[in-house]
């Protein structure tokens, strides 16, 4: 399994009235935290490859960039690792 850069897209917003919001971090957090239960939450820390990452993500049904943002955000591993299984979006509005 090979993995390349990551991937950013594009996003067009339509803000119906709504002036504009953001997520802090914290809420972030919590909507990941609902995203990988403590049960599989629990499994993190013996994730100690790529390959076993994905079949995690796979299993519970994210994506395998929020299963290692949250392993990043509980210092279970460093940032810089594991970022091409991060796909990024780039929000624009028109």
């Amino acid at each position: 399994m090979t993995f390349g850069r990551p991937q950013v897209r594009q996003v067009t917003v339509f803000q119906a009235g709504v002036v504009g919001a953001t997520l802090g971090a914290g809420i972030l957090m919590a909507f990941v935290a609902m995203l990988i239960g403590p049960t599989d939450a629990a499994e993190l820390p013996g994730l100690t490859t790529e390959v076993q990452v994905v079949a995690f993500a796979d299993r519970i049904g994210v994506a395998p960039g929020i299963v290692v943002g949250r392993m990043q955000h509980l210092e279970l591993i460093a940032p810089n690792r594991w970022t091409n299984l991060i796909v990024r979006y780039r929000f624009a509005d028109d």
